[in-house]
């Protein structure tokens, strides 16, 4: 999955690592292809939605390109992914050509036999929210974003490494449990701001079993698309520190010009 250049690793962390999708690899894209795998497990695929497209050098770093119009790609990834009690961290590399009032970079929804939710990451006004809400009737949502305006940094066109850390750990989702969410930039931890209010408490999942979950990449739940590149996804079933986050960002920056 990578090497050494110097004393500068070319690998992403691996303990817990689950999920990985790197478009320069070939264990994971083939080019011309509209399907990709988890390099980690090829039984875990995507596919291209409409007009999604494969990028590759001098063009671009190897990415999946999304015209911000329709395209996006549809992910099968462990069902244990989207179970609220499933702490998480995702971690990405993403260059936005269009920054929107609206700008999706992940989302996923996930099923079971009480409810419907969605998980979504991405940008609203120029902020960087993660959002988790329900999509059905007597669901509200819960979010946590960035204090600041990112729209200064974000919207230089360039590529960013993007990470987020999903502390959920009960079916029952409230402000004591999404206090500790963390979202990084470029390898720095963010500011946080956490809705508050209990109108903003997703309440009466308890007793769900899920049975179906599936990811977005390009699009949160298919309303908003991304116009823009994304390259490297990659998935930890548990936290990551802020120096396991700085040592992702490095070890892959250099694909990106930086």
């Amino acid at each position: 999955m990578g090497g050494r250049v110097g004393s500068i690793t070319t690998e992403i962390i691996a303990g817990g690592l689950e999920f990985n999708v790197d478009p320069a690899n070939r264990a994971s894209y083939i080019p011309n292809s509209t399907q990709f795998n988890n390099t980690l497990d090829s039984s875990q695929t995507g596919s291209f939605v409409n007009e999604t497209s494969f990028l590759s050098p001098p063009i671009s770093s190897s990415c999946f390109s999304f015209d911000g119009v329709d395209d996006y790609t549809r992910t099968v990834i462990p069902v244990e992914t989207y179970k609220l009690s499933t702490i998480r961290t995702f971690g990405f590399w993403a260059k936005i050509n269009t920054l929107n009032a609206y700008t999706p970079l992940l989302g996923g929804i996930g099923t079971s036999n009480l409810f419907r939710y969605a998980n979504n990451f991405g940008f609203k006004s120029n902020y960087l929210y993660w959002v988790l809400e329900g999509l059905s009737a007597n669901v509200n949502a819960c979010w946590a974003r960035s204090s600041d305006d990112l729209s200064s940094i974000v919207g230089d066109k360039n590529w960013h490494y993007y990470a987020f850390f999903n502390p959920v750990t009960s079916n029952d989702v409230d402000r004591a449990n999404i206090a500790n969410c963390k979202i990084w930039l470029d390898g720095s931890p963010l500011s946080m701001y956490i809705n508050q209010g209990s109108s903003q408490v997703i309440r009466g999942f308890t007793g769900g079993a899920l049975v179906e979950g599936a990811g977005n990449i390009g699009s949160s739940t298919g309303q908003y698309y991304l116009h823009g590149e994304i390259a490297n996804i990659h998935y930890y079933p548990r936290e990551l520190s802020d120096n396991e986050v700085l040592h992702n960002y490095n070890a892959l920056k250099g694909r990106f010009g930086l």
